[in-house]
């Protein structure tokens, strides 16, 4: 017996059909995943300015943040003692010098002077802010012994000037340093 010719076209055109419903279902798929995607970036760029605005900004080290209310006339030079600490025989306290120390022993210092009574202070402010520290890459330290002794120099000169003018508390040494001494502000401890 022989078996009845089967065509084989409906069977081909159900495979076809298949095969369609598959291709659709992938393409439909790949469009929900490219969506999702999608919405993936969105969330992550949300997220990262939610994370600007919590995320507290870095506060500025206390040494930059120093200040003095009222700059003291005396000079540097005319107190008694060593490169970090002398001895202002005109207010009696102890005078610390903020950059002969390291930005480390500084902000140290600083940061005890919230619980005690403001000290005195002297240091080298940059015009950009910053604070000269023994430390610093072009700090007080950093210099040759030349550039110190020319430093040495104008705070002579400064504090001389300052002497003879009681409207100066201030001067410019260098070509951007400012030499500040007096009270340390509490409230710049803050």
């Amino acid at each position: 017996m022989s078996t009845p010719y089967r065509s084989e076209v409906p069977a081909l055109e159900s495979k076809k059909e298949a095969i369609e419903r598959e291709l659709d279902d992938l393409h439909g798929r790949r469009d929900a995943r490219q969506h999702a995607l999608g919405l993936a970036r969105q969330v992550e760029q949300e997220l990262a300015v939610a994370l600007d605005a919590v995320t507290p900004l870095e506060p500025t080290p206390l040494l930059d943040r120093v200040r003095v209310a009222k700059p003291c006339p005396v000079s540097w030079a005319s107190m008694r003692g060593d490169d970090v600490t002398r001895f202002c025989g005109s207010c009696r306290k102890h005078v610390h010098d903020l950059s002969a120390m390291t930005r480390g022993e500084a902000e140290a210092f600083l940061g005890a002077q919230r619980e005690a009574n403001p000290a005195c202070v002297t240091f080298y402010r940059r015009l950009d802010g910053t604070v000269v520290s023994e430390d610093c890459p072009s700090g007080a330290g950093a210099g040759t012994t030349r550039r110190k002794k020319l430093l040495v120099f104008a705070t002579v000169a400064a504090a001389a000037a300052a002497l003879t003018s009681s409207s100066v508390r201030e001067r410019l040494l260098g070509d951007h340093v400012v030499r500040t001494t007096g009270a340390v502000v509490p409230t710049s401890l803050e």
